[in-house]
């Protein structure tokens, strides 16, 4: 048996009556309106009703009369001479009997190895490319040809079909790899063969070399995460040099530059690449047939 009402059970409901605002007239509202019954539909849906919409369409055409044409040269009667109630049989035709057998066992064939029709999704390799102005200029990370499609697993660009199947073949951590050798190959076109490899055979960063070359080498043996570590480690050797240098330009930044100065000239601990400028400057001048250079800070 329930419990009796309460007092205060009753005084909330008659606040909930009181409050309610479902039994007001709206005049504002049309009468003949009624709410949709139509709801959005996510990526998932639209994509599994495209799949059963194209599985129907091919299996309407196979099971029309089109796919399966009867004899060249027949045509159908009502006199009862094709399909006699009485009289003699027609001789088969053994060969036109295994003709038909056979189309009956690829038609088998294909509908087990395609049951549902073409897959469709976001990821296709048939998918168009983007029309974006963004996307236009992107470039295939292995052939250099114009690449209008990305693996979303790697992120590398991919040009067609062919260097999509090479792309699906590099194991985990190949893909790092293979954009930090395209790197050092886009230095060395940039530089020179020369001076990349004097960059990295100075006798004060070999330390670093070692330590990146080392990490690739993990990376490539499936140690992703030890690799970019010991990578990240020799990447702050070669080019630490580089980070007060970079500090004195970010000095100029309105508000946040001092800060980033400041952080970089830490991390770096007073190192500064000598072969570039810093803030201050020479100022060359002839005394006497002889120069001289003064150096005046900014």
């Amino acid at each position: 048996m329930a419990p009796p009402a309460t007092v205060s059970d009753d005084s909330h409901q008659q606040l909930l009556d009181r409050l309610d605002i479902a039994h007001l007239p709206r005049p504002f509202r049309s009468q003949n309106w009624k709410p949709s019954q139509r709801r959005n539909k996510n990526v998932k849906q639209l994509l599994a009703e495209t799949s059963r919409k194209e599985a129907s369409v091919m299996a309407t055409q196979n099971n029309s009369g089109a796919a399966t044409p009867g004899a060249a040269g027949t045509t159908a009667t009502t006199d009862g001479t094709q399909t006699p109630s009485s009289g003699t049989a027609r001789n088969p035709n053994i060969a036109q009997a295994a003709e038909n057998l056979s189309n009956l066992v690829r038609e088998k064939n294909a509908r087990s190895m395609f049951p549902s029709g073409p897959a469709v999704s976001y990821t296709n390799i048939e998918s168009a490319p983007s029309l974006h102005p963004s996307h236009q200029k992107h470039y295939c990370d292995i052939t250099g040809l114009p690449a209008p499609y990305t693996d979303p697993k790697t992120r590398l660009r991919y040009h067609d079909k062919e260097i999509f199947g090479v792309v699906r073949t590099l194991g985990q951590g190949v893909a790092e790899s293979y954009l930090e050798i395209l790197f050092l190959i886009g230095l060395t076109l940039i530089i020179g063969f020369q001076k990349t490899l004097a960059f990295f055979s100075r006798p004060h960063k070999l330390k670093g070399t070692v330590a990146f070359a080392f990490g690739i080498l993990l990376i490539l043996l499936r140690w992703p995460l030890t690799g970019f570590l010991i990578e990240l480690y020799g990447i702050f050797i070669l080019f630490g040099d580089f980070l007060v240098t970079i500090g004195q330009f970010a000095g100029n930044i309105p508000v946040v530059g001092p800060y980033i100065k400041t952080a970089l000239e830490t991390l770096a601990g007073g190192r500064r690449n000598a072969e570039l400028p810093i803030s201050a400057y020479a100022v060359t001048y002839e005394v006497s047939g002889e120069y001289s250079a003064v150096s005046r800070l900014i």
